[in-house]
């Protein structure tokens, strides 16, 4: 539930406290796209109340994207308290008993955008207090707090007998299954696994 309003370490403004904090939250390092930040979801709550009717569709995507990201049950500092939430029942269906909650943020940040949209249109037409840079100043404060951290990116390198279909194959010419250890990066065994074009 703090993802929403706690920065983790994709935000640019996250502190060593705060990437402490949630580096205790599930997910995987790319699944951590729930943080809004208190002035994005203030702007938000500022659209729905300027849009009326025009923020319904959007705004309903967004709370039923959020409560779904949050899973069957409502996790608080990465503790599970045993609250049922509504994605309790999906959960165990058919097909989608398989899904990864933390991804329906993707629908949460495509709410959260057509909000955006419509609100900086209203605000062309009816500007905050009247004044066009009070309302691009409140835009810009909001969504500052939402300043992906521009870490340097690294350089995978894979081992040739995990990176080649070719030499895998000859490695390991029976092997379907492959355990990459150490698994301290989440996205190193799916970058091998592409590399060697899914022979394993």
């Amino acid at each position: 539930l703090e993802g929403f309003f706690i920065p983790n370490s994709d935000q640019w403004l996250s502190t060593e406290g705060s990437r402490h904090l949630t580096g205790g939250f599930s997910g995987y390092d790319g699944e951590l796209g729930s943080y809004l930040g208190v002035p994005l979801i203030a702007l938000l709550l500022l659209a729905g109340w300027r849009l009326r009717r025009r923020a319904l569709p959007a705004g309903l995507l967004l709370i039923c994207a959020a409560l779904f990201s949050l899973g069957p049950h409502l996790r608080v500092g990465g503790r599970d308290t045993g609250i049922f939430l509504p994605w309790i029942v999906p959960n165990h269906l058919p097909l989608l008993e398989n899904v990864v909650p933390d991804r329906f943020n993707l629908f949460i940040w495509l709410a959260v955008a057509v909000l955006l949209v419509l609100l900086i249109d209203e605000l062309r037409a009816r500007p905050l207090l009247g004044s066009g840079p009070v309302s691009v100043a409140v835009c810009v404060i909001a969504l500052t707090s939402v300043v992906p951290n521009l870490a340097p990116s690294e350089l995978l390198r894979a081992p040739p007998v995990i990176a080649s279909a070719t030499s895998f194959r000859r490695a390991l010419p029976t092997a379907k299954t492959v355990l990459i250890t150490p698994a301290t990066n989440g996205q190193f065994a799916m970058y091998a696994q592409a590399r060697a074009d899914l022979a394993y």
